[in-house]
């Protein structure tokens, strides 16, 4: 498992050299998150400078979600990473002292591939704006692998 650490020992943490790696959806990172920390999801945590004997902090607002990118993280790095998790959220980051920033830019449009921009308005009648997220989700099966579309079933 990996322990769950309040916002007062992230300072201690950073100091020593640990790596911030904030796993929280791109619109929460882009309107705050501690200075030092880089951003990146699951399919982007391969893109790192981190290695084997590094100390990682995943910011997370899920735990589950946080879970799931250290289980990533030790397949890519190996066991040996020292991983921690934070979940407490940008006011108790500020309470704690650290450096808060918000990057309206960063990570770029086309790095959040976490969010969608074109359908925000598909259900208020803007039909331009459904038929392209219907077209989106249609050709998802596509994008999956042979071996997993081979255990794909319509039902």
């Amino acid at each position: 498992t990996n322990p769950v650490i309040a916002a007062g020992a992230l300072r201690t943490m950073i100091d020593r050299g640990a790596h911030l790696v904030d796993v929280r959806p791109s619109g929460m990172y882009r309107a705050g998150h501690i200075e030092t920390a880089v951003w990146a999801i699951r399919p982007r945590l391969d893109r790192l400078q981190i290695a084997p004997n590094d100390g990682v902090i995943l910011i997370a607002d899920d735990e589950g979600v946080a879970a799931l990118a250290a289980k990533e993280l030790r397949e890519l790095v190996g066991e040996k990473i020292a991983l921690s998790i934070n979940l407490d959220g940008p006011a108790a980051w500020s309470q704690a002292g650290l450096q808060m920033q918000s990057t309206p830019e960063s990570p770029s449009d086309s790095e959040c591939i976490d969010y969608l921009f074109f359908v925000h308005d598909r259900h208020d009648g803007n039909r331009a704006a459904a038929l392209q997220y219907l077209a989106w989700e249609t050709n998802l099966v596509q994008q999956i692998d042979v071996q997993e579309r081979a255990e794909f079933r319509f039902e």
